[in-house]
Formats: structure tokens, C-alpha cells, sequence
């Protein structure tokens, strides 16, 4: 068995609140687009849910983001109060989770903790899958299992 996952990762310079300043800030948007089609392909009956947590190390330890906006099906971008844990599942199924990190160096680097839930069943508790990852930018396809 296989469970996809689909990410874009991009990096681009972030100058603070166009209306606020136009000081330059030394900082740099990363944002993080992740996906799934496992609720759609061959073992979507077997899954209960998919749960990402993002994070980036800074100072010795790991900075963990587990909510972030995303986009509905028809691809609108939820407002920036109206964030979600980043969980897929078979009413969510079509979501993608939109990350976002400002961050200050050369590092850009992210790192994704990645787990799958199965169905339960009779008086039977499955496995999860735990898995997690360092993505760059670019667009990466992860399979766990």
C-alpha cells in the first residue's frame, strides 16, 4: 500500500506590510502547498486520516507549525483567521493546506512529520504510519509505505 503525498515548496523575499513601511526586512516567506489523492485511489476505504505538522530548525531545535490556511476545491484561499489543522480525511479530502513561515538566514529547509490513521476494526486497532521528512524547494511527491 501507498499513500502520496504532494508538496510545493517556494522561498521568496518578504518586505513586511506594504502599507506599514517600506523598510526592507531581511526576512523570507516559505510556504508550503501539500496535497493528497489517497482518499481517491485504490486504499481510500482503509484510511481514516492523514496529518502533516511543518517545522524548520532554528537555534538547536525545531519550530513546529500544525494549522495553516488552505484552498477549497474550487481552489479559493480560506481568509487568514480561518485556519485548520492540517488534516485530511474523507470530508476534507480535496483540500490543500497552504503553510507559510517567515524566516531569517539561508537555511530552506523544511521538515514535514507526516502520519496515517486506518479504519478501525472490530475490537482490531491498525498501525499508524509515521514518517517524517526534509524537503527543499521545488515540488517533491512523498509516498509513505
Amino acid at each position: 500500500m501507498s499513500v502520496l503525498l504532494k508538496f510545493k515548496v517556494s522561498v521568496a523575499p518578504f518586505n513586511g506590510n506594504e502599507t506599514a513601511s517600506a523598510v526592507s526586512f531581511p526576512f523570507k516567506k516559505i510556504e508550503i502547498s501539500a496535497s493528497t489523492e489517497a482518499f481517491d485511489g485504490s486504499f481510500k476505504d482503509l484510511i481514516n486520516t492523514i496529518a502533516i505538522t511543518a517545522g524548520f530548525r532554528e537555534d538547536g531545535s525545531i519550530k513546529w507549525k500544525n494549522s495553516s490556511r488552505y484552498k477549497n476545491p474550487a481552489g479559493v484561499l480560506s481568509g487568514p483567521s480561518e485556519t485548520s489543522p492540517c488534516i485530511w480525511n474523507k470530508e476534507l479530502k480535496d483540500r490543500t493546506y497552504i503553510i507559510q513561515f517567515l524566516r531569517n538566514g539561508d537555511n530552506n529547509e523544511v521538515i514535514i512529520n507526516a502520519t496515517v490513521s486506518f479504519q478501525q476494526g472490530q475490537n482490531i486497532t491498525p498501525p499508524e504510519i509515521e514518517k517524517q521528512f526534509t524537503l527543499l524547494p521545488g515540488e517533491s511527491e512523498i509516498a509513505l509505505a
